[in-house]
Order: C-alpha cells, then structure tokens, then sequence
C-alpha cells in the first residue's frame, strides 16, 4: 500500500475540512509533520487508525470525542476520515464517518480512469491492505516504544511477531477447535453419566491435561528464572574482568569454560555415536549363533548337491505338459518315461526356493563381515570418550584452580563477587536439571493424553448412543491431533522469524549504536542488548532502550514486507505499508537522533514523522535532508489573547521561521500548514 492523501473533516482537533499529500517519490519517501506536544500529531495518527479499522491507540484519552469540540458547538454533527492509496497498481479511497449519536459507517469505492466505483464489501480491502491485528505496527507511538525493550517485554515482543506473522487466523481456529472439543466432551460425559467406568477414565484424561497445563506453566516460570540467573553470571563475571588484579584470570577461566562446553558438546556427539553403533553392529553380534547353525545347514546341503539345485522345478513341468522328452522322443501320459519324469520335481527346487537360498548367504556373509569390524568400531567410539573425558577432568580442573586463585586474592568484594558467581551457577545447573525433568514428565503426559484418548474412543456407549459415543471421541481425538499440528507448525514460524528479525535488528544496530552492541531474542522471545567484546548484558538507559525498539519496529516492518507473497496455509501473508511515527526521537540523545534519523527512511517505503521542535532539531533535520519529499506544520489557532506567552517559533534549515501558534483567532482548532 501507498497512501496519497489524508483528508479529515471536524476530526478531534482538525476543524472543518482539510488535507494533506504524502510524498509518494521512492527516493525522498519521507513526509515530515513538525508539530509541539497537545496540538494534534496523535490525533494524526489516530486518524489513520481509526479510518481504517475503527479505533485508536491504547493511551488516547477521551477517545469517544472524535468530533471537533469547536465543530460540535457551531451545530457540526459528524466527522470524518478519507484516506486515498494505492493498492497493487489499483487506487481506492476508504472512508468512516461517525454521526452525533455515534453511529460509525465506513465505505470504501475503486477508483478506476477518475470514476468511483462502490465496493459493496469495504473492511475485507481494508484487512487485506493492512491487517487490523498488523496496524499498530505500522502506526506508532514512538514515545511509548520502551515496552519492547524493558526487562518484562517477552509478551509484548511475542504477541508484535505473531501479529506481523498473521497467526491471528491459526490461533483463531485453536479457540474454536477447544470449544467444539469441549462440546464433544460434554457429549460423552451425558451419554456415559451411568457409566463409571467410562467416567473414569473420562476424569483421567481430564487430570492428565491440567497436569500438562501446570507443567506447562513450570516450565515458562524455570525459563525465565534460567534466563535472569544467567544474565546475572555474565554481569558478575564482567565486573571481575573489571578489577585489574582478577581481569587475566577471569579471563583465561572464560576461555576454559568455553573450551568446557566445547568438549561435553563432543562428548555428547560421541555418545549418540555409541548408541548408533548399538543399533548398528547389535543383530551381527547378537545373531552369531544362530547363523553358525545356518551355516552348518546349508553347508551340508551344499555338499549334498541339494543347493543350489542343478533341476529346475518349471523347467520338468514343461517338459511333461508337452509330452516330449528333451531327446526328442514323444512319451503317453501314464507311460514308465512320464513316470521316471516326474519322479525329478522331488528333487527339483523352485525359483523362490534358490532365491531364498541365495538370500541367506549373501545375508550371512554381510552379518559375518560386520561382526569383524563391530570390534574395531567400537574401540574407535570409546578411545575418542576417554580422550574427551581426560580432557574434560584436566578443563575442569583448571577452571576450580582460576577460582582458588581469585579467591585467594585476599580481598573482601573479590572474594564476594566469586562466592556470589559460584552459587548462581550451581542455581543455573540446579535450574537446567530440573527443567530437563519437567519437560520429560511433560511429554510422557502428551503420551499418556494420547493413549488415553484413543483407549476412550474404542469405548462404546450403550444403545441408541452407541454411535454418537464413538463419534464424538473421535472428534475429540482429532481436534486434539490438529491443535497439536497447529502448535508445531506456529513453533516452528516463530523460531524462524525470531531469527531473521534478530539479524535485520543487528544489522541496524552496527549502524547506529554508540558503542559495540548486540541484541538477542532467546526463545522465550526477551529481546536483550549485550556488549559484544564480553557478552555482558546493557543496563540500557532511556535512549538505548527507544534505540533498540526502533530497531525492532523496523526488522518487523522488512519482515513484514518480505513476506507479503506468502501463500502459507496458516497464516496471513504479510503486507507492504507505510510507516508513520510519532515522536520517534523522544528520548534520544543528539547523536542517537542523528543516526536515527538516518536509518528510519529506510524502515518502509513510505515513512511519515512527526516531530516537535525539542526532537526535530538541526542534526535530525540535516541527516533528513535528500529524503523529506513533502513537509507540514501544525498551527494552533486560540480564541483567546497571547498575553505573556512566549511565541513558539519553527525555525528551519534554511532560516525560514514559522509561528506555530497563534492567538485572537476566530476559532480554537488546528489546522494543516504545508511547508514550500
């Protein structure tokens, strides 16, 4: 989507009617809205929002005051949003109105060679242009942008990628599979309520699932006691790197744990190697007896000339259906030739038979030849895990002696700091044991939902109910293989688009961080700033933390538009819009604006800023310049008279000045001012 223009008529502070053009230029695609805080830049953004899908952000006050106050007292009794774009190379304007008594309709019409044309049909354009569920993405307030970056962001991070992944519709049918589930449950409980035994194992599965529900809820909790317990040991290990006395120590104890982790990653592989070799090399092993006797067997067959058999058994019985022996001579049925004929299929061997036979020697010579080899292979297997264990014990111990000797540094926060580092990895290797155990017991429970559901749906009722017993366990049993299909597909597009957005936001903040950084989105979706040299986490301040927000509103946006051809199955394709901002710069420190500034024209193909004076300084203005393609001024228009208030002065590049506010106007109201 490209928007071309914004009209309002009496919308909030916008008296009467008015208008404004976007830039639409590929290169200068940024339109820049100069406006001080309380005199409309919001509203602005509301409008859009509220054209398009009837509301507006979540911290708009009053937001049932959508006609002009000013408008509403000269006798105005609606208002209204236009928003004119073009949508895959089709123009279309969208249009919702709302009356005094608050009746909101909304219109839509194709605009094909200057005519309009009546869409009967409006919100599906508007959804598929842009997705209700995607909007707020698109349309933001950058002065609330911190809850993506705070300690508790997780649910808001999660629920942003989903939204711009479009599992609106999956997670939709989840809802509506539980409640069909849930009514199929209700049937079998009615038609086995004087079955006790059915109702047993009803509450069985029952238990099972609020089991998993619990389980499931440890698990989450264990995570984020893991992830908090973890980001603690890079932070204690970054303040002993900082004390002159332990840094080389701390140091070399990094690199040993790394060499640690190293070498039991190995020794892992190692193992799974050991167990493929049991699989591998067990039959040989195991079936070495029994193949000697086989061998015996044959061997005395062999030697008997019973095999191979030199007779075929098809070859005797052509020769008796034609009744001409192999010498030419022709024989009577009954007749002593037939009879010494057919006295050969007794020793004569089938085709089958001979192939068999083949079989089985060519069988017994590969388990022979494995059973040789199985020796060596696991002598390899095992010699590598002693060499790994060997190293392990001497990393180990290495890692116990930069301990000893930082603690016999002989100093007090020393000394502290490693006793506090010490208990949190044994809290982080307590942790990883007990979340190992939760989520084993977790996926027997799958298991146990699973059997007892099929064991239930092979249950009968009685009667007249019999039928509808065993269907309705077997809707229960589907639903829950699709929502179990549903979870795993939607598992796996999270974790391929955490990766990507987690890339896209690095990218930009190698461009614009002050110092060497690097984000991080684990798989409970925390989205985190770390150091690069040491890996220890960012205390951010307010800056960092808008910083890192911006950075991932727009690696969600390229996400979004990457995805725009999507045909998935389970999700919405995503969408090419606009990106308008509300005081992105807002707690930015000069050189964050700056570079800021700079990467924003480059977040969508259409951006639109708004900016006050504090924000919209030199330097953003100056790294703005070659992509502002269209510029506009909010004036503020007061009934009453100036008195000792200053002049709020917009004061541009080019040394052009513009009074932002005005006073002894006809009207309270704001207005649009384009910028020549």
């Amino acid at each position: 989507m490209r928007l071309e223009t914004i009209s309002l008529e009496n919308f909030r502070q916008f008296y009467g009617e008015q208008e404004f053009t976007l830039s639409t230029d590929e290169e200068r695609n940024v339109t820049l809205i100069h406006a001080e805080n309380g005199v409309g830049k919001t509203a602005l953004l509301n409008a859009l929002l509220w054209c398009f899908h009837g509301r507006m952000t979540a911290r708009t006050e009053f937001k049932e005051r959508i006609i002009c106050d000013q408008a509403r007292e000269e006798g105005a009794e609606h208002a209204s949003v236009t928003v004119s774009f073009e949508h895959k190379d089709k123009d279309y304007d969208v249009k919702r109105r709302i009356d005094h008594s608050g009746e909101m309709t909304l219109k839509a019409w194709d605009i094909a060679d200057g005519n309009g044309n009546v869409m009967p049909y409006p919100q599906p354009l508007v959804d598929a242009v842009i997705p209700d569920e995607m909007a707020n993405h698109f349309f933001f307030d950058g002065e609330h942008a911190e809850y993506f970056s705070s300690q508790d962001n997780t649910e808001h991070v999660k629920k942003a990628i989903e939204h711009m992944l479009g599992c609106h519709k999956a997670n939709h049918a989840k809802d509506n599979l539980k409640a069909i589930a849930e009514t199929k449950e209700r049937e079998i409980a009615e038609i086995n309520a004087n079955d006790d035994k059915t109702k047993k194992d009803q509450k069985k599965i029952n238990d099972l699932k609020e089991q998993r529900k619990k389980l499931s809820e440890e698990i989450a909790g264990l995570k984020g006691q893991l992830k908090v317990e973890e980001d603690k040991q890079k932070s204690i290990e970054q303040e002993l790197k900082d004390i002159d006395k332990v840094r080389v120590i701390q140091e070399k104890r990094e690199r040993l744990e790394k060499d640690l982790k190293d070498k039991k990653k190995e020794r892992s592989h190692k193992e799974r190697e050991e167990i493929a070799w049991i699989s591998d090399y067990s039959i040989a092993l195991l079936s070495q007896r029994a193949m000697e006797e086989c061998e015996t067997v044959t061997k005395k067959a062999e030697d008997d000339g019973k095999l191979p058999s030199d007779i075929a058994e098809f070859f005797v019985k052509e020769i008796l259906k034609r009744g001409v022996c192999i010498c030419g001579r022709p024989f009577e049925p009954g007749s002593d030739e037939e009879k010494a004929i057919r006295e050969l299929l007794v020793n004569a061997a089938t085709k089958t038979m001979n192939d068999r036979w083949l079989r089985i020697k060519l069988r017994s010579g590969e388990l022979k030849e494995k059973r040789s080899s199985a020796q060596s292979a696991y002598d390899k297997i095992a010699g590598a895990m002693i060499l790994l264990d060997s190293d392990i014990d001497e990393i180990e111990r290495g890692i116990k002696a930069c301990g000893k000797k930082i603690r016999g540094l002989s100093h007090k926060e020393i000394t502290k700091k490693e006793d506090e580092l010490r208990k949190t990895k044994d809290r982080i290797k307590s942790t990883f044991k007990q979340l190992g155990r939760l989520e084993q017991k977790c996926a027997d429970v799958e298991k146990d939902i699973a059997f007892a559901n099929q064991s239930l749906a092979k249950k009968k009722g009685k009667g007249r109910d019999d039928r509808a017993y065993v269907m309705a366990c077997a809707w229960v049993a589907l639903i829950e293989a699709a929502c179990a299909r549903l979870n795993t597909e939607l598992t796996t597009y999270r974790e391929e688009s955490r990766h990507t957005i987690i890339q896209d936001i690095n990218a930009i903040l190698d461009e614009t961080a002050r110092r060497e950084y690097e984000a991080s989105l684990d798989e409970s979706f925390r989205l985190s700033m770390f150091r690069k040299d040491t890996g220890a986490p960012v205390g951010k301040s307010g800056g960092e933390k808008q910083l890192l927000s911006l950075a991932f509103m727009a690696a969600l946006v390229k996400f979004s538009a990457d995805r725009h051809d999507n045909t998935d199955t389970f999700l919405k394709p995503g969408t090419v819009a606009p990106l308008f901002l509300d005081s992105p710069f807002g707690n930015l420190d000069p050189s964050y604006r700056k570079a800021t500034a700079t990467f924003l024209p480059q977040m969508a193909q259409q951006v639109v800023i708004l900016v006050s004076s504090s924000q919209g300084d030199e330097d953003v203005l100056g790294a703005l310049k070659g992509r502002i393609g269209a510029q506009y001024a909010l004036i503020v228009e007061n009934k009453g008279e100036q008195g000792d208030k200053p002049d709020d002065i917009l004061i541009l590049p080019d040394g052009k000045r513009i009074k932002t506010t005005l006073y002894g106007c006809e009207r309270n109201m704001t207005r649009i001012e384009k910028i020549r």
